[in-house]
């Protein structure tokens, strides 16, 4: 039996647009759009778009883990989580839809 991680599941792009306009400010920039720009608080991830969740992790290989906001989906409130569980997450639901 496969030990399944604790890791809510994705949001559909069907229901939800990659890369949404107006989730972020328009100071906001996506990884994958500029995978070579160290990460800073203009940084925005979607993490249904592998080459976003590419780019988070070779941040996190050039600079370290870091702690990010993150809201899941239906309105909850903000949490803290790493970009590592972040970046887990996203793979995990990439091999396992």
């Amino acid at each position: 039996m496969t030990n399944q991680p604790d890791y809510p599941p994705l949001t559909s792009i069907d229901e939800y647009p990659l890369h949404p306009e107006g989730v972020y400010d328009e100071y906001s920039l996506w990884a994958c759009d500029h995978p070579e720009r160290p990460r800073d608080d203009r940084t925005a991830y979607d993490w249904r778009c592998a080459s976003c969740v590419l780019a988070a992790d070779a941040g996190i290989a050039n600079q370290g883990d870091d702690m990010m906001w993150w809201i899941r989906t239906g309105g909850a409130e903000p949490e803290q989580q790493t970009l590592s569980w972040m970046v887990a997450r996203s793979r995990w639901w990439f091999d396992n839809p």
